[in-house]
């Protein structure tokens, strides 16, 4: 197998060939670690890699296979973070300048479970600033070009760790969702990303942008390794005042079970309204294979899917002043923020209390509806996005984040959303199916994608060599 292929093996085959001993960690390592220095323009996915690190650490991991110390599928498996996680003895710039330089003294707790299952850290991706964006273009590092596309974006806050996947740099990596950027960078590159529900994975030492919609979780070239990564790294941490104490759970398991008769909600509404017309045809051929598996396909109202609030996310900015403030009033600093994050920041921190209260209770209700209408189906499909990547120089970051209109909504109410690669527009873009579930049901979403995975070979697609 060559250098290249064993880069775009998904992490369950990484995972046998390392366990039968047909595969080193450390020839998998260098494989991943030679295909970042030979990038190109995509070099840019990483802010930092960590080479002789993840040598050393691939060469341990090879020692206590040999001795019989496996830790499972992750171990030896080279994955990468997006640089809002600390890393200790590692730096952390949140796509930023003006954060302190100084090295981290701790993991993340994130960080510390990947670590603790053997998996190689690779390095830190990419991302907008503070994570404040929906297109991952940065002033300040450079902007990942879109894997299928290089004067494209990548999308999300997450682009980085988009492109590192999609490209064979990493075999998966760690995103963060605000409004919606695990699942659009999935969307616009090509691979699979899940956001969990609200509470199951820990974001201590993860650099804030909203505390109260913020969540990690990870993308891969499929459900089945989301599924993997999701395995290590939920769980309770009393270190994260949001974690959610809960009984551990393996989201592999009947993860091959399929979903005959299962209901799945088709939005009458919103969702469909405004879509590219190749976005709007790929996601209704995707919905028919999805009856073809044996779903129920039925129509649901969501009218406050709506809501200016599901589509503005209108309260980030205002938690994002928060964590800002002191930086925001130091001209000299604030001269150092990208432009449209300072915009939106102090729009944040001209929000009065009573209006951002309006909005906190206008999303509680929204929280509801959306728990209530998932006791009728078992999941909503729909778009991730509604059009494939924009032009790098025809995007004003400020506006791209109307691509989060979609996704923004299943963060307000933290219920758990994948999207996965359902084919390709005319210009060889391509289009994420997002699937949402009740809270506390990830393992479902997971083997709704799964299922689709078996029945499709879009996740599977390469981007061409340059």
């Amino acid at each position: 197998m060559s250098d290249l292929d064993l880069c775009y093996l998904d992490i369950e085959g990484m995972a046998a060939a390392i366990k039968s001993g047909e595969l080193s960690p450390l020839d998998l390592t260098e494989a991943h670690l030679e295909r970042i220095a030979e990038a190109g323009p995509f070099a840019v996915a990483y802010l930092e890699v960590y080479a002789e690190e993840a040598r050393a650490r691939a060469r341990a991991a090879a020692d206590e296979i040999i001795q019989g110390d496996y830790l499972g599928p992750l171990h030896g498996v080279p994955v990468a973070l997006k640089d809002l996680c600390d890393v200790k003895g590692r730096r952390t710039t949140a796509g930023s300048l003006v954060l302190d330089d100084t090295p981290k003294t701790e993991d993340s707790e994130v960080a510390r479970r990947l670590r603790a299952a053997g998996a190689i850290l690779l390095g830190k991706t990419n991302l907008h600033e503070f994570a404040m964006g929906g297109s991952s273009v940065n002033p300040h590092y450079g902007t990942p070009p879109n894997p299928w596309d290089p004067t494209r974006v990548p999308g999300g806050s997450s682009g980085g760790s988009g492109v590192a996947v999609a490209r064979g740099m990493a075999a998966g990596a760690l995103g963060s969702d605000t409004g919606g950027s695990i699942r659009v960078p999935s969307s616009h590159c090509g691979i699979t990303g899940i956001k969990p529900t609200f509470g199951l994975v820990s974001r201590r030492g993860v650099w804030p942008l909203s505390m109260s919609l913020d969540h990690v979780g990870p993308m891969a070239r499929s459900a089945l390794d989301c599924a993997l990564l999701l395995n290590v790294l939920a769980g309770y941490d009393p270190g994260d005042p949001y974690s959610v104490d809960r009984l551990p759970e393996d989201f592999t398991d009947g993860i091959r079970a399929g979903i005959r008769g299962r209901r799945i909600g088709v939005p009458t509404n919103f969702f469909f309204a405004d879509l590219e017309p190749d976005v709007e045809r790929l996601v209704r051929a995707a919905i028919e294979d999805l009856r073809d598996l044996g779903a129920t396909i039925v129509d649901v109202e969501m009218p406050w899917a709506e809501d200016p609030l599901g589509d503005d996310l209108r309260f980030v900015p205002v938690e994002g002043s928060w964590v800002h403030h002191e930086r925001m009033e130091d001209p000299e600093i604030a001269a150092r923020i990208s432009k449209d994050v300072l915009k939106r920041l102090r729009h944040g921190a001209g929000v009065d209390a009573s209006l951002y209260q309006e909005w906190m209770n206008r999303r509680a209700e929204i929280v509801r509806l959306g728990d209530e209408l998932l006791k009728t189906v078992d999941l909503i499909v729909t778009p991730t996005a509604p059009r494939t990547a924009g032009i790098i120089a025809e995007i004003d970051p400020l506006n791209y984040r109307s691509v989060l209109a979609l996704t923004s909504v299943f963060d307000i109410t933290h219920q758990p959303s994948i999207s996965a690669p359902c084919g390709f527009d005319g210009a060889g873009l391509p289009v994420g199916l997002m699937l949402s579930g009740g809270r506390w049901n990830d393992a479902f979403v997971l083997r709704a994608a799964y299922a689709y995975q078996r029945a499709t070979d879009w996740h599977k697609r390469r981007p061409a060599e340059l």
